[in-house]
């Protein structure tokens, strides 16, 4: 059974586990994460844009989704997007599989 160790205990633990690498490692390990928090900072103004052109673009998407529901209610399975499945045609648009006469 495992016991419950004290603040004092853990925080112990947690410096020994911490301390297994060298001085110059620990250095240049905190200089590359300096490295990545720096880019990450450069990088934010880009995510921002990038939501402010997704949100731009979701009426839009909405709007394609509402006709291509529409299409896929009233399709008339076109010619180039039907293809022969051997017992039935399916149509790759609406997903209909579809028989055919006399088979």
């Amino acid at each position: 059974m495992d016991r419950m160790l004290d603040e004092d205990e853990v925080a112990k633990e947690i410096k020994q586990v911490s301390a297994h690498a060298d001085k110059n490692q620990r250095l240049a390990w905190r200089r590359k994460k300096a490295r990545i928090d720096t880019l990450i900072e450069r990088i934010q103004p880009l995510q921002d844009k990038k939501l402010e052109i997704i949100l731009q673009m979701q009426p839009i998407m909405d709007e394609i989704e509402a006709v291509r529901q529409e299409m896929v209610k009233e399709c008339i399975h076109p010619k180039d997007y039907l293809v022969h499945k051997g017992t039935h045609i399916e149509c790759k648009f609406c997903k209909s599989k579809l028989k055919v006469n006399g088979v």
